[in-house]
Protein backbone atom coordinates (compact mmCIF):
# COMPACT_ATOMS: atom_id res chain seq x y z
CA UNK A 1 0.00 0.00 0.00
CA UNK A 2 1.22 3.40 -0.58
CA UNK A 3 0.60 4.54 2.67
CA UNK A 4 2.65 2.38 4.31
CA UNK A 5 5.50 3.12 1.34
CA UNK A 6 9.26 3.94 1.13
CA UNK A 7 8.65 7.38 -0.83
CA UNK A 8 5.49 8.17 2.03
CA UNK A 9 7.48 7.37 5.01
CA UNK A 10 10.85 9.24 2.95
CA UNK A 11 8.63 12.43 2.27
CA UNK A 12 7.17 12.59 5.96
CA UNK A 13 10.65 11.65 7.49
CA UNK A 14 12.43 14.90 5.26
CA UNK A 15 9.76 17.38 6.22
CA UNK A 16 9.40 16.26 9.89
CA UNK A 17 13.24 16.82 10.66
CA UNK A 18 12.90 20.57 8.69
CA UNK A 19 10.22 21.13 10.82
CA UNK A 20 12.38 19.67 13.81
CA UNK A 21 15.60 21.85 12.23
CA UNK A 22 13.64 25.29 11.83
CA UNK A 23 11.67 25.06 15.62
CA UNK A 24 15.40 24.55 17.15
CA UNK A 25 13.96 21.00 18.27
CA UNK A 26 10.60 22.33 19.89
CA UNK A 27 8.48 20.53 17.31
CA UNK A 28 8.93 17.02 17.03
CA UNK A 29 6.90 14.69 14.70
CA UNK A 30 4.43 11.82 16.37
CA UNK A 31 2.26 10.05 13.81
CA UNK A 32 0.63 10.67 10.11
CA UNK A 33 -3.19 10.29 9.96
CA UNK A 34 -4.71 9.22 6.30
CA UNK A 35 -7.73 10.32 5.40
CA UNK A 36 -9.06 8.49 1.99
CA UNK A 37 -13.07 10.07 1.38
CA UNK A 38 -11.97 13.55 2.08
CA UNK A 39 -9.54 14.17 -0.83
CA UNK A 40 -7.30 11.62 0.48
CA UNK A 41 -5.35 14.24 2.82
CA UNK A 42 -2.85 12.81 4.90
CA UNK A 43 -2.60 14.71 8.18
CA UNK A 44 1.11 15.37 10.03
CA UNK A 45 0.33 15.24 14.00
CA UNK A 46 3.32 16.90 16.34
CA UNK A 47 4.67 16.96 19.89
CA UNK A 48 5.38 20.71 21.60
CA UNK A 49 8.60 20.22 23.70
CA UNK A 50 7.15 23.27 26.09
CA UNK A 51 5.24 23.14 29.25
CA UNK A 52 3.54 26.57 28.48
CA UNK A 53 2.43 28.21 25.03
CA UNK A 54 -0.31 30.69 23.88
CA UNK A 55 -3.06 30.62 21.06
CA UNK A 56 -0.48 33.08 19.50
CA UNK A 57 2.18 30.74 19.75
CA UNK A 58 0.65 28.25 18.38
CA UNK A 59 -0.36 30.46 15.47
CA UNK A 60 3.48 30.56 14.22
CA UNK A 61 4.05 27.21 14.56
CA UNK A 62 1.35 26.49 12.47
CA UNK A 63 1.75 28.86 9.92
CA UNK A 64 5.54 28.23 10.13
CA UNK A 65 4.67 24.43 9.46
CA UNK A 66 2.66 24.68 6.71
CA UNK A 67 5.40 27.04 4.78
CA UNK A 68 7.19 23.75 5.04
CA UNK A 69 4.82 21.03 4.07
CA UNK A 70 2.88 23.41 1.42
CA UNK A 71 0.27 21.59 0.17
CA UNK A 72 1.65 18.25 0.62
CA UNK A 73 0.05 17.64 4.01
CA UNK A 74 -2.60 18.77 6.46
CA UNK A 75 -0.77 19.45 10.14
CA UNK A 76 -1.78 19.45 13.81
CA UNK A 77 -0.71 18.90 17.45
CA UNK A 78 -1.38 16.19 19.80
CA UNK A 79 -4.53 16.72 22.03
CA UNK A 80 -1.93 17.20 24.86
CA UNK A 81 -0.82 20.52 23.45
CA UNK A 82 -4.24 21.91 22.90
CA UNK A 83 -5.26 21.45 26.05
CA UNK A 84 -2.30 23.69 27.76
CA UNK A 85 -4.01 26.23 25.80
CA UNK A 86 -7.93 25.57 27.04
CA UNK A 87 -9.30 22.80 25.19
CA UNK A 88 -11.44 20.49 26.72
CA UNK A 89 -10.40 16.97 25.28
CA UNK A 90 -13.75 15.41 26.73
CA UNK A 91 -15.85 17.38 25.17
CA UNK A 92 -13.70 17.35 21.78
CA UNK A 93 -17.02 15.84 19.77
CA UNK A 94 -18.88 19.25 20.25
CA UNK A 95 -16.10 21.19 19.22
CA UNK A 96 -16.04 19.43 16.00
CA UNK A 97 -20.27 19.25 15.55
CA UNK A 98 -20.13 23.60 16.12
CA UNK A 99 -17.07 23.21 13.12
CA UNK A 100 -19.24 21.45 10.96
CA UNK A 101 -21.90 24.11 11.12
CA UNK A 102 -19.84 27.49 11.60
CA UNK A 103 -17.12 26.55 8.52
CA UNK A 104 -19.87 24.18 6.51
CA UNK A 105 -18.79 26.37 3.40
CA UNK A 106 -14.77 25.67 3.91
CA UNK A 107 -13.66 24.00 0.55
CA UNK A 108 -11.80 20.83 0.55
CA UNK A 109 -9.01 20.40 -1.52
CA UNK A 110 -7.66 17.15 -3.05
CA UNK A 111 -3.80 16.00 -1.93
CA UNK A 112 -1.43 15.04 -4.44
CA UNK A 113 -1.44 11.77 -2.95
CA UNK A 114 -5.37 11.54 -3.47
CA UNK A 115 -5.61 9.05 -6.17
CA UNK A 116 -2.78 6.81 -4.10
CA UNK A 117 -4.76 6.81 -1.15
CA UNK A 118 -7.82 5.97 -2.64
CA UNK A 119 -6.48 3.48 -4.31
CA UNK A 120 -5.44 2.25 -0.62
CA UNK A 121 -8.72 2.69 0.69
CA UNK A 122 -10.57 0.37 -1.90
CA UNK A 123 -7.90 -2.46 -1.01
CA UNK A 124 -8.81 -2.36 2.14
CA UNK A 125 -12.17 -2.68 1.57
CA UNK A 126 -12.34 -5.46 -1.01
CA UNK A 127 -10.36 -7.32 1.67
CA UNK A 128 -12.46 -6.76 4.14
CA UNK A 129 -16.10 -7.60 1.97
CA UNK A 130 -17.08 -4.02 1.71
CA UNK A 131 -18.77 -1.93 -1.03
CA UNK A 132 -16.05 0.09 -2.89
CA UNK A 133 -18.08 3.07 -2.33
CA UNK A 134 -17.94 3.05 1.39
CA UNK A 135 -16.95 5.96 2.74
CA UNK A 136 -13.58 5.42 4.42
CA UNK A 137 -12.77 8.42 6.99
CA UNK A 138 -9.74 7.03 8.21
CA UNK A 139 -6.98 4.48 7.60
CA UNK A 140 -5.03 3.89 11.06
CA UNK A 141 -1.38 1.89 10.41
CA UNK A 142 -0.27 0.55 13.65
CA UNK A 143 0.28 -3.09 15.00
CA UNK A 144 -3.54 -3.55 13.10
CA UNK A 145 -5.11 -1.89 10.86
CA UNK A 146 -7.66 0.29 12.06
CA UNK A 147 -10.25 1.08 8.91
CA UNK A 148 -12.74 4.26 10.07
CA UNK A 149 -16.34 3.97 7.86
CA UNK A 150 -18.26 7.63 7.99
CA UNK A 151 -21.47 6.78 9.52
CA UNK A 152 -24.28 7.92 11.62
CA UNK A 153 -22.54 5.91 15.47
CA UNK A 154 -19.38 5.34 16.91
CA UNK A 155 -19.18 1.30 17.13
CA UNK A 156 -16.81 -1.67 16.34
CA UNK A 157 -17.98 -3.26 13.12
CA UNK A 158 -16.17 -6.05 12.37
CA UNK A 159 -12.72 -7.51 12.25
CA UNK A 160 -11.12 -9.23 9.65
CA UNK A 161 -8.10 -10.19 7.83
CA UNK A 162 -5.78 -8.73 4.70
CA UNK A 163 -2.50 -10.54 4.02
CA UNK A 164 -2.07 -12.01 7.59
CA UNK A 165 -2.96 -8.36 9.02
CA UNK A 166 -5.83 -8.14 11.51
CA UNK A 167 -8.38 -5.32 10.09
CA UNK A 168 -10.29 -3.92 12.71
CA UNK A 169 -13.64 -1.59 10.87
CA UNK A 170 -14.90 1.16 13.07
CA UNK A 171 -18.10 3.25 12.25
CA UNK A 172 -17.28 6.90 13.08
CA UNK A 173 -19.84 9.73 13.36
CA UNK A 174 -19.68 11.69 10.00
CA UNK A 175 -20.40 14.90 11.40
CA UNK A 176 -17.30 15.05 13.66
CA UNK A 177 -15.21 13.67 10.57
CA UNK A 178 -16.67 16.40 8.49
CA UNK A 179 -16.24 19.27 11.34
CA UNK A 180 -12.65 18.38 11.66
CA UNK A 181 -11.16 18.72 7.98
CA UNK A 182 -13.35 21.88 7.74
CA UNK A 183 -11.61 23.51 10.24
CA UNK A 184 -8.49 21.98 9.25
CA UNK A 185 -8.96 23.50 5.86
CA UNK A 186 -9.98 26.63 7.44
CA UNK A 187 -6.63 27.16 10.20
CA UNK A 188 -4.89 26.28 7.17
CA UNK A 189 -6.46 29.22 4.87
CA UNK A 190 -6.24 31.83 7.56
CA UNK A 191 -2.62 30.89 9.38
CA UNK A 192 -4.20 29.96 12.34
CA UNK A 193 -3.92 27.27 14.72
CA UNK A 194 -5.97 24.24 14.41
CA UNK A 195 -7.02 24.95 18.44
CA UNK A 196 -7.75 28.76 18.11
CA UNK A 197 -10.50 27.36 14.96
CA UNK A 198 -12.06 24.89 17.46
CA UNK A 199 -12.49 27.55 20.40
CA UNK A 200 -13.86 30.15 18.23
CA UNK A 201 -16.00 27.52 16.41
CA UNK A 202 -18.31 27.88 19.90
CA UNK A 203 -18.88 31.54 19.33
CA UNK A 204 -19.59 31.04 15.56
CA UNK A 205 -22.24 29.01 16.21
CA UNK A 206 -24.54 30.87 17.99
CA UNK A 207 -24.82 27.07 19.85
Amino acid sequence: MYCLSDELLGNIKKISQEIYEKTKGVVSYEEYIVLPYYGGNIILRFDLKKEKVTLDELDRYEALMYEIVKDDFLIDFMGDVYKKVGLDISHLDEYLIKCAHSYHEEKILSSPFCEKVKKDAEYLLKCVDLPKETKVWEIQLEEEINLFILGKKNSLVKQESADGETVNIFEVKSEECEGLIKAAFYAKRKKLSLVKVLLESEKLSGR
